[in-house]
């Protein structure tokens, strides 16, 4: 994915992008990706080991 300027966007930032607009209040993600998520207001921000598992691990987690 690119902006209107060209410029690739991360997947990382894109998924903070989606959790944005649909107004999450908490994100699951990777001790890999940007540190960004942590600066956009996200109620919860949890940081998994990489890897999908663990990530789904996470979700699971927080549905609780």
């Amino acid at each position: 994915m690119t902006d209107a300027a060209g410029e690739v966007v991360p997947g990382d930032v894109l998924g903070q992008i989606t959790a944005r607009l649909m107004e999450a209040q908490a994100v699951v993600t990777p001790v890999s990706s940007n540190s960004g998520v942590d600066s956009t207001g996200f109620a919860r921000v949890i940081r998994t080991r990489i890897g999908s598992p663990f990530i789904i691990t996470g979700c699971d987690e927080n549905e609780s």
